[in-house]
């Protein structure tokens, strides 16, 4: 083969090679599997659409240079006689390099390159800004995996590098300034010296994207008053929406969320009054909820810093229980009107039954689906001082003292999205759907009958915590 025609091969080999390239960058390419090794002239494509790789010859006196041609069809030649295996990475194009690096880094681990190798491809993809491999890089490096011990300096200069990328979504980049903030909040880049002023420029970029994460510790300064003056009225603001936003989430099935944060900064707003009326019980309920949330997160992964959030959570939850007198009767009664109207709570639909059992008059409901997705959000009812909290979508409640039971149209079932206690000779309980009254009972109190296992608290057994520096 002389020059011309192996000048003719590589020009219409790299035009097909560049055009691959762009469909590789847009996710329409699929490499072909095992191209490397299978016949020559697949071997030779590779090698030739890849000439950037192999020395260069500079003509003595001249400023020119040559690409050594007679050591790449030395290479064609050794491979055609079965002397090489696979081609070295040093030789491959950026479409091989650019998928060998993310299979490495989403599996964890390099079976067919060495760890020098490996590296050598990333770093050379990081150089050309290849925005898939930085990001992939920079999580690596955050918290430490097979390929990369923590660092936490090569993490941040991996995400900077992608708040500068044009291609780069606005919205990735929320993402990006979520880690980014941490790393400067904790010190990690700094040797222990606080950075808020990158902190919040950070922060603060992430939260205004609709980072959860990003509000409460935005509030987190504003509370601490580390960075700014401290604001009470801005951090209440900021983990009552998440605290709001995230909750829906979390009973909507949610498992992965930043719901139990929220909820703990909640109930600490609720134990020391801040923007809120001081209320242990409610601060209980908070937290009974974010122990909830927790748990099903944890379940679901290893995540950085759950560890230190779980034990956080148990610790307000075993102080504020001392705060908190316990019934000391194991079949307490609660108050029954509190369930129902837990049940109806922002409209949501719900379906009652009044039936007779014994000598009582009993009032069944259970929520109904919102809407055509068969979705039923669970009702929160909790009972501090019983140390009862549960999430269900159906209750039962007993009337003591039967006064007056009234439905529209007569009917021993009603439904209704709205549920309104009033006080007029014993307790009435107004029911109403879409703004029309359904029915209206009174009697002298309703009783929700706690179950005897559940009253006087959850006994829980702890199977492992792990401690994290610098939790959520």
């Amino acid at each position: 083969m002389n020059n011309g025609s192996l000048d003719a091969l590589i020009a219409f080999a790299g035009k097909d090679d560049e055009a691959a390239l762009e469909r590789a960058k847009k996710g329409e390419w699929e490499r072909e599997k095992d191209m490397i090794a299978r016949n020559p002239i697949t071997m030779m494509r590779s090698v030739v659409t890849s000439l950037v790789h192999y020395p260069y010859r500079r003509s003595p006196g001249d400023r020119r240079v040559e690409i050594d041609y007679d050591r790449m069809l030395a290479d064609v030649e050794r491979m055609e006689r079965g002397e090489y295996e696979r081609i070295r990475p040093e030789f491959w194009n950026d479409m091989e390099k650019l998928e060998a690096a993310e299979k490495c880094l989403d599996d964890g681990c390099c079976e067919d390159l060495t760890t020098e190798e490996f590296r050598g491809i990333v770093e050379e993809l990081c150089e050309k800004r290849y925005p898939e491999i930085l990001e992939r890089k920079g999580y690596s490096c955050y918290g430490g995996n097979d390929l990369y011990d923590c660092d936490w300096i090569a993490a941040r200069d991996c995400f900077l590098a992608l708040m500068e990328l044009g291609e780069v979504s606005d919205r990735a980049k929320c993402s990006y300034a979520n880690t980014l903030g941490y790393l400067y909040y904790y010190c990690r880049c700094s040797g222990g010296r606080p950075e808020y002023d990158k902190t919040l420029f950070y922060y603060t970029l992430g939260a205004c994207g609709g980072e959860d994460q990003l509000c409460y510790k935005l509030a987190d300064m504003y509370l601490g008053g580390r960075g700014v003056p401290r604001n009470e009225a801005a951090a209440v603001a900021l983990i009552a929406s998440t605290y709001e936003r995230t909750m829906e989430e979390f009973l909507d099935g949610e498992e992965v969320s930043d719901f139990a944060d929220a909820a703990l900064r909640m109930g600490s707003l609720y134990r020391d009054g801040i923007g809120v009326d001081r209320d242990p019980q409610e601060a209980w309920r908070c937290w009974k909820l974010a122990e909830n949330a927790i748990r099903k997160r944890m379940a679901c992964g290893d995540y950085y810093g759950d560890g230190k959030v779980a034990a956080s959570i148990r610790d307000e939850l075993r102080k504020i229980e001392a705060v908190i007198p316990q019934a000391k009767d194991r079949t307490v009664q609660e108050d029954g009107a509190a369930v129902l109207k837990a049940l109806v709570a922002d409209g949501w639909p719900c379906e009652f039954t009044v039936s007779k059992e014994g000598r009582r008059m009993k009032i069944e409901g259970r929520r109904l689906p919102r809407s055509g997705d068969g979705l039923v959000r669970p009702a929160v009812v909790s009972f501090p001082k019983a140390r009862f909290f549960d999430l269900t979508d159906s209750a039962a409640v007993y009337m003591v003292g039967t006064d007056r039971i009234w439905t529209d149209g007569g009917s021993n079932c009603f439904r209704a999205d709205f549920c309104d206690e009033l006080q007029a000779g014993g307790q009435v309980l107004v029911f109403e759907r879409d703004g029309e009254t359904t029915a209206a009972l009174t009697a002298k109190r309703y009783r929700f009958p706690i179950p005897a296992a559940a009253a006087g608290g959850e006994t829980l057994r702890l199977v492992s915590v792990q401690f994290e520096d610098g939790g959520k």
